[in-house]
């Protein structure tokens, strides 16, 4: 294709370096951009007790939902292993099975 308009190789190399120093540059200008705004901004969010406060909420109420779900989880289970038991302790011998039983409570 490059021959057909009369380009000799050594400008097809020319090019193709150009064009890849070309976008380097410009990867690393957008970058460093980035890399000199968000270093200060996280400096000065940290800084900010405001947004600390904001942010160490946001992270006690995801705890807080996360404990909730685990209770509930843990009150279900207790719940049938209390069942079980119940099962157990009045359809076994009582003389061999009832004392190495444990009833749980939460």
């Amino acid at each position: 294709m490059a021959f057909s308009f009369g380009l000799p190789r050594t400008y097809l190399k020319i090019i193709g370096i150009t064009a890849s120093n070309t976008w380097g540059l410009l990867l690393l200008v957008f970058l460093m951009g980035y890399g000199l705004v968000e270093v200060p901004r996280t400096t000065w969010n940290t800084a900010r007790l405001e947004f600390q406060m904001a942010h160490a909420y946001f992270k006690i109420s995801k705890l807080s939902v996360e404990r909730e779900e685990a209770e509930e989880q843990l009150s279900e289970v207790l719940e049938v292993a209390n069942y079980r038991f119940c099962d157990v302790q009045c359809f076994c011998d009582k003389r061999y099975l009832t004392p190495h039983l444990v009833y749980f409570e939460f």
